[in-house]
């Protein structure tokens, strides 16, 4: 996904510097939402893991709500950004 988003920046606006603040804020955003993703595989998504095959069901339901809180956060963030991407034409 940023290889796809840093390709648009280059070779249809020649760079983040005739980019529009918008892209700069989707740039910022993504990055948010790729660090939140990194955290949830790499920390409670382990832990819940390691619990479901402990069958330690009430501590694979900690994890598991730490998981969709922040994948509900992710999902908002990335409506933001879809918000930023869609409006940005119109910020000047």
């Amino acid at each position: 996904m940023p290889v796809s988003g840093y390709l648009m920046v280059f070779y249809d606006f020649g760079g983040f510097s005739s980019a529009g603040y918008h892209v700069e804020l989707m740039h910022i955003i993504g990055w948010i939402m790729i660090a939140i993703f990194l955290f949830v595989y790499f920390i409670p998504y382990k832990k819940f893991k390691l619990a479901v095959a402990d069958q330690a069901w009430p501590e694979a339901a900690k994890h598991l709500a730490v998981i969709r809180r922040a994948v509900a956060a992710n999902m908002v963030i990335g409506l933001v950004n879809i918000a930023i991407g869609v409006s940005g034409r119109f910020w000047g």
